[in-house]
Order: structure tokens, then sequence, then C-alpha cells
């Protein structure tokens, strides 16, 4: 026997007494929630949904209940997704994000961190297949295994399920800083494609609910992603860490959970409506209604009054006063009913010690509460939005001086007859949002935000995010060289203005892990003129497959597409066609007549927009007629190019460009 075979058994027996010990942590969980029903109803209902959850949290992964060693010559520590004692009660498995662990990740040759061994195992079914050993005390620098391959690397070459794995196992010395960083403060991650920017955000997310347990279960956490798409692609990873008390919604879902888009806006509107002059916009709008005017009302035998210029002043006061308005206008009410009884005090002072019940009365009072409505009416979000939409008066005072007729005009429509009945745009129900914040405040917040694909966020949708988080703490995912929304970010700078951040730490992950170098360098001749100031990434994955390009008649394109699908996904597990929107329901159309079936939850071939591409990841892509990518927006704007950017990197083993229009110029 080899000493590389001994080495595989002697990890595969630890391997079997982590399970045992594990095994016998879920047994007395079983028990203790066996007894938990012996507790009163309220209080067994809670026990018994606690002890679930950890229950979840001991399952048995076939993948290894721990990933790695790391021995310092005094402590011997295995590391894996949780912690696990023996018989005695004492540490067998620490929990990966457990400061202990930390060595584990950034140990380096330079800076071994006191470690003498660090060993990486590939465990598959329950069985240890690789072990991969380095070495600190070899002055050489060399590592053991007997030429076994890095974890790292065999994760990178394997097939993709259709959703997003934990990378515990494979968490890089950059990313783990990021992960690990403060709660406190900001955090912006810019990282290019396959850089393992959105694993970073959960890690970190999971990070933070370990380290501030007591904090941010009460507070919570919010992960924000681009589309329902990407958030069923992520669903698995924080789960899989034994986190599942995080709120996963949409930017759509953080603006409403009751209304959804039913329209699309031009991008003219999407870009004027996500404009950070909106939040001027609708500061007028809010209190456009409100208007001064003499007050008089019959009160008992006698006329209570306020003029114009008293009136006034009290709404300077109140407005001066509070950011809040629907709150304002309560206490504008009753300052002017103060006001008001003072005025006859003066002439009547018998009725000093009246003036609660004469408050109460005048509260009641019709003619006076008529009066005072259309000084200052009761307002709501919606029915502000649908009169700055609708009525041109309004839109004029609202926007004059912020934006030009021509602007101002994008923003008019007819409003449904009933409110109820209104189609909303996503952009409207963020500045829905923000009108209700003016009114009434935002209620809800979270102790840590993440937010993913952060560049294509609008300045107001931005502004959204900034509301809810009650901590100030976020962690900020994206890639500038991405953006292709309009009213998108090509700055960092400007992202941070509207989350009113000044001090925030910008990380920027260099390294790409997903893609091979031969299609990453393909896709990165596009950056000199898609996004001139952002650094392309490098990939640890020499080598690979080259792109295919397959040049061929326009009325062959799409067949020739199909077959070049097809016969990828007799070799992979997963294989996405990307077109631009007009050839979208012809793509899906061929796909289906070849027999594909693009609605089960784990079908092997995906056919997609290649802007709703963003964030996914699969075996095989078919690109479709680049140059038609590119062409699909304003040329001025480059988001054509950034688009097709988008495309060209989401395959992590084979690349097919499919065109009949020359390429466009960076890629030829």
């Amino acid at each position: 026997m080899t000493d590389f075979d001994e080495s595989l058994l002697r990890e595969q027996s630890r391997h079997e007494d982590a399970r045992k010990h594990l095994s016998r942590m879920r047994e007395r969980t079983t028990h203790a929630k066996r007894a938990a029903s012996a507790a009163t109803e309220v209080d067994s209902e809670i026990m018994e949904w606690t002890l679930d959850h950890r229950l979840r949290s001991l399952d048995d992964d076939p993948s290894g209940v721990f990933f790695g060693n790391i021995d310092d010559g005094k402590d011997n520590f295995f590391v894996g997704r949780r912690h696990i004692e023996d018989e005695h009660g004492e540490a067998y498995v620490i929990d990966w994000r457990a400061p202990a662990a930390t060595p584990f990740y950034r140990a380096t040759w330079a800076d071994p961190m006191d470690l003498r061994i660090r060993r990486r195992h590939t465990i598959e079914d329950h069985q240890v297949v690789a072990v991969f050993e380095e070495d600190f005390d070899d002055e050489e620098g060399g590592a053991g295994g007997g030429g076994v391959p890095d974890p790292l690397l065999a994760e990178l070459e394997r097939e993709r399920s259709g959703s997003m794995r934990d990378i515990v196992a494979t968490i890089q010395q950059e990313q783990d800083e990021v992960i690990r960083a403060p709660l406190e403060g900001t955090i912006v991650v810019q990282g290019g494609p396959g850089t393992g920017k959105t694993a970073v955000g959960l890690h970190r997310a999971a990070f933070l609910l370990y380290d501030h347990r007591d904090l941010l279960d009460k507070e919570g956490v919010l992960v924000v992603g681009p589309n329902q798409r990407f958030l069923r692609y992520i669903s698995q990873v924080l789960p899989s860490l034994g986190e599942r008390a995080v709120t996963q919604l949409t930017v759509d879902g953080v603006a409403s959970t009751r209304r959804f888009p039913k329209r699309v806006d031009t991008p003219a509107a999407q870009r004027i409506k996500g404009s950070a002059t909106m939040v001027e916009v609708t500061t007028r709008l809010v209190t456009d209604q409100i208007a001064a005017a003499p007050v008089e009302a019959p009160l008992g035998f006698r006329v209570v009054k306020l003029t114009l210029e008293e009136v006034q002043g009290l709404l300077d006061n109140t407005l001066a006063g509070s950011s809040q308005i629907n709150s304002a206008r309560e206490g504008f009410l009753q300052q002017a009913a103060t006001a008001a009884l003072r005025k006859r005090h003066a002439r009547h002072s018998d009725e000093i010690e009246q003036i609660d019940d004469l408050r109460r009365q005048l509260r009641r009072n019709s003619d006076w509460n008529k009066a005072l409505d259309k000084i200052w009416p009761s307002q709501s979000s919606v029915a502000l939005l649908r009169r700055l939409y609708g009525n041109r008066p309004t839109r004029q005072r609202a926007t004059d001086g912020h934006l030009e007729p021509t602007e101002a005009d994008q923003l008019a429509r007819r409003p449904e007859k009933k409110a109820n009945e209104e189609k909303w745009t996503a952009s409207d129900l963020i500045l829905l949002d923000e009108i209700e914040d003016r009114l009434n405040g935002t209620p809800l917040s979270f102790g840590h935000i993440v937010v993913d694909e952060a560049q294509d966020l609008t300045a107001m949708g931005l502004r959204m995010i900034k509301r809810r988080a009650g901590r100030n703490s976020m962690t900020i995912l994206g890639d500038l060289a991405q953006s292709t929304k309009p009213g998108g970010q090509t700055s960092w700078s400007s992202v941070l203005e509207h989350l009113d951040k000044n001090d925030a730490d910008l990380v920027e992950l260099e390294v790409g892990y997903r893609l091979p170098a031969t299609i990453l360098d393909y896709a990165s001749q596009l950056l000199r003129s898609a996004a001139p100031g952002v650094r392309p990434s490098t990939s640890v994955r020499e080598g690979g497959n080259e792109p295919n390009i397959v040049e061929v008649a326009e009325s062959e394109l799409i067949s020739t597409a199909m077959t070049q699908v097809t016969e990828l996904s007799e070799r992979y597990k997963t294989v996405a066609m990307l077109v631009e929107e007009a050839r979208l329901a012809d793509a899906v159309a061929s796909a289906r007549d070849a027999g594909h079936d693009l609605e089960a939850e784990d079908a092997p071939v995906t056919v997609l927009e290649a802007s709703v591409a963003k964030g996914l990841e699969f075996d095989a892509v078919v690109v479709l007629e680049p140059a038609a990518i590119v062409a699909s927006t304003a040329p001025e704007t480059q988001v054509g190019l950034r688009m097709l950017y988008v495309a060209l990197t989401r395959a992590v083993q084979e690349l097919t460009v499919v065109h009949a229009a020359p390429l466009p110029v960076e890629l030829a």
C-alpha cells in the first residue's frame, strides 16, 4: 500500500468518526424534540421549530461533514460547514466561520499564520477521494498528496446543476477578507465574471449571522437580487450553510410585496424615473396641494378664525420641523386648533379652563375640518403618483426647473379609472416607495443588507435600499462592466453618493475562478470600449476550449444555433442559448420544435434574453448574433457591448458564437 493510499484511509477513518459524532448530536436533538411536547402549547411550538431548524443543520452531507484540516503543532482542527462535538463535548469539527478556522483560508507560504499542515479534502458520497496537503514546514514549498489535484480546481471543473452551490470549501484569501469584514459600515465589491462576488456576498451573510447571532436574528438580513430567476439560482446556498432566516427579494419585491410590475417603461422614461432628479420632483409633489387660506368656523355662539398670514406661518413651521408629511399634517391640525382657540380666549378669558374640551369640539366641527382639508388634504402615495402622471399642471409645478419639458412629458400617461386597477412599472414601484417614505416613513429595516448586481440599480433604487439599512450596514456587489439597465451606474462613487455613504470600503476581486482563461480573455476584448475604467479579471483556469465561432447565412442562424445547443446538451448538464430580445420568441419556438422542455425546473436547455442571464452560469453557452445584441441599444451608451459581455461570460466549459452579420470590431 502506498503512502497516498494510507493517507486516504486515515482521512476516511476520521471522516467516519465525525459522522458518528454528528449522528450522536442528531439523536440528542431528536430526544429533545420529543421532550418538547411536554411543555405548554405555545412553548412547545417554539421549541419544536427551533429543534427542527437545528436538525436540518445537522444533516449528514454526502459531500463531507468536513472539507479541511489545519494543524499548528498544538491543535489539530477539522473545518466543516457546522460545529461537531465528540462524546466528551469537545470540538471535533469547527464551523468554517469560527475564528479558529481563519488560517484555513488565509494562510500562505509567505505568512502561514503558525500553521504546520493544511489539508483539503475532496469527498463524494461520504468517501474521501482526494487529499491535497500543504506542508508549511517544507522549505522547498512542496505539497504532498501524490499529485492529487487541488480541490478548488476539481470544483471548478465540475458540471453545473442549475443552482449555485456554496464555495465554503474553496474560499480564497481575498474572498475571505470580504466575508469576514466587520458588520459596521458598508463594503463595495467590484468583481468581474467568475470572481465569486455573489458567493462571497452570500457567505458574508452567513458569517455575519454566525458572528452577530443575537443581533441579526432580531434585526434580520436582507439579500437583494435582480430577478426571480437569479434568486432561485442562489436559493440553496444559505440553507446549505445552515442559515434559513434570511429574507431574499428582488428589487421589485423590496419596493412592494403587494404590487407587481404590469407594464414596461421606455428606456427614456426608465432613466428619468430612476434619476436623482426625482428626489426634488417628489419633494415638490408631496407639498403641491398644501396651500394657505383663511379659516373661519362657528363654535357654539361664537366664531373661531385664522387669517391667511397666520395659517401660512403655521404651515411653514410645521413643514420645517418634520420629514414625514402625514404626521406633520396631524401636528398642523392640532396647532391650528390651538392657535384659533387662543385668539378667542384673548377676548373671552373666562373660557380658558375649557380649552381641552373646546379643542375636541373644534376638531369635530365639519366647517372647520372642510376648511383645513382644503389647506392640507390627506394624501396617499398612489394618489400622488397618479396625479403626477395624469395632471399636467401638477406635473409642470413638480418638474419645473428640474426636468426639461420633453423629459417631463415622459412621465405623462392617462391613469386607470380606479387606483387599484393601475398598471405600474418597476420604476413606478420605486417612486411609490420614495413618496411613501415622504408621507409616512419606512417602517421596515434590516441589520444588514446584501445587494447583488448593484450596478443596475438606479439612483432611486439605491435610495430605496438605503432606507432599509437600519444600521447603514451593507455589502454592495457588482461589476460596472455589466451595467446594462437604463439609469444604471457606471461608477462606484455615484453608487456611494446615492447611498449617502462617504466612508465605504471598495474592494476589487481580480481573480476569476469560474471561466476558463480562453473564454474570459475572448470576452474581455470588449472592455476597452464597453467599460474603459474596469480592469479585466484573470482566470486561474489556464487553457480550456477556445470559443467556437460559427458563421452562417442569415436564414440559417437560429437553426444552426439550435443544432449547436442540441449537440452540447448531449455532452453537458446545463446549456443556454442567449439572444437579443427581438429573436427570443423565435429561439424559444425553435428549442421546443427540437424537443427541448424549457419549463421543467431542472431543464438542461435554457433560452434567455442576453441581459437576463446576468449572474447565472451554465456548462455551455451558445450566443446568437452578437452584432444584434450590441445594436439592440443606443450605441453611444455602450450598453449593447456590455450586454454582449454578459452573454459571453456565462459559460464555464464551452462557448459557441453563431453569427451572420460581422462580429463587433472588438472581437474581429
